[in-house]
């Protein structure tokens, strides 16, 4: 195996890093950077903010695309403004909806099942309308239900791995004792499926609060650090770096490894992948065996210094409480350590 090697990032100053944010800021605002908004007053607002953002912004330009403040700035009120390169699938004037999951339980229809691999299946899932989203804060997660025989419901949380207009997915790894997981693999399309949420105690920090985020998950483990992977490198004022260590038994198990290795190529200088395979094919490969101490003093040593280095612990009980006390023993302390 290729270990892609850690490159230090090239870092805008400190003042030009604050000045960013307050650029950013600004703009988040008076809109929302992943949909279509109309709205009359949203030029007058714009140009009151942008006239204050614009030069604070001009050392972050190279961090933007350089036409982005342009755009923003030759709106009009007759004008309707148009954000939408991060989801070009969007409809063209969608209306604005808010969250499309409740904290009571909805049925939502099926719409794909696809093979991931022996013993996983990707599941699409219909929202009620073309223009709707789950809108799931990162790290957050939605829960799937079955109804008992005494009406009550037997459920199981899992992290989508897609939010798109109209319908999410979420990944789903059966196993011999999982009632909700063989539920899940025996559905067909347009067979409806109970869900609720959104769900979830962790709260992603603001941007640069960690300069390293350090991921460490095993199995399905690994959806929760996706959807981390893709709130933390689609936005353009973010500069941190990630180690993600993925155990798994084998490498055809490795979940989501045409996606992860794309994210590994696209930000090589911010973003490790380490596989740790506990039963590989290949003699050779490395490392092999149990995420250990070893692996995790190599992942935490990618960060600067231990105080700007988040930790994420992702996957089984027994993973994580072992992840958890070698991450304690290895730092001295449980700070900035959260565990799904």
């Amino acid at each position: 195996m290729t270990t892609l090697p850690i490159v230090t990032p090239t870092l805008v100053s400190v003042s030009s890093r604050r000045e960013a944010r307050e650029a950013r800021a600004a703009v988040r605002d008076v809109t929302s950077s992943s949909d279509l908004v109309k709205s009359p007053q949203l030029s007058t607002q714009m140009s009151t903010k942008l006239g204050n953002s614009q030069a604070l912004a001009s050392n972050a330009l190279p961090l933007l695309p350089t036409n982005y403040f342009q755009k923003l700035s030759a709106m009009t009120p007759s004008t309707t403004t148009a954000i939408v390169s991060r989801y070009p699938q969007a409809p063209l004037f969608p209306v604005i909806r808010g969250p499309a999951i409740s904290n009571e339980w909805q049925q939502y229809p099926v719409l794909a099942v696809t093979d991931v691999s022996p013993d996983t299946k990707l599941i699409r899932l219909g929202l009620p309308h073309a223009n709707d989203r789950l809108r799931l804060s990162p790290g957050q997660h939605i829960y799937v239900g079955l109804r008992k025989n005494d009406g009550g419901m037997v459920s199981r949380s899992y992290t989508p791995v897609t939010d798109a207009y109209g319908y999410f997915e979420i990944i789903v790894k059966t196993y011999k004792a999982g009632i909700i997981s063989r539920y899940i693999h025996g559905l067909h399309v347009d067979e409806k499926i109970h869900i609720k949420g959104p769900a979830g105690k962790y709260e992603h920090p603001e941007l640069d609060s960690f300069g390293h985020y350090v991921m460490l998950a095993c199995g399905s483990g690994i959806t929760p650090m996706f959807q981390l992977l893709t709130t933390i490198f689609s936005s353009p004022l973010e500069m941190a770096t990630v180690t993600l260590v993925y155990a798994n038994r084998t490498e055809d198990d490795i979940l989501l490894r045409k996606e992860l290795d794309a994210f590994a190529g696209r930000h090589r200088s911010r973003l490790v992948i380490v596989y740790v395979l506990s039963q590989p094919k290949d003699s050779a490969w490395t490392p092999s065996g149990h995420i250990n101490s070893t692996v995790i003093r190599s992942a935490l040593a990618d960060g600067k210094d231990d105080q700007s280095t988040m930790v994420l612990v992702c996957g089984t009980s027994g993973f994580c409480a072992s992840a958890r006390n070698i991450c304690t023993q290895l730092r001295g302390h449980s700070d900035n350590l959260f565990v799904f």
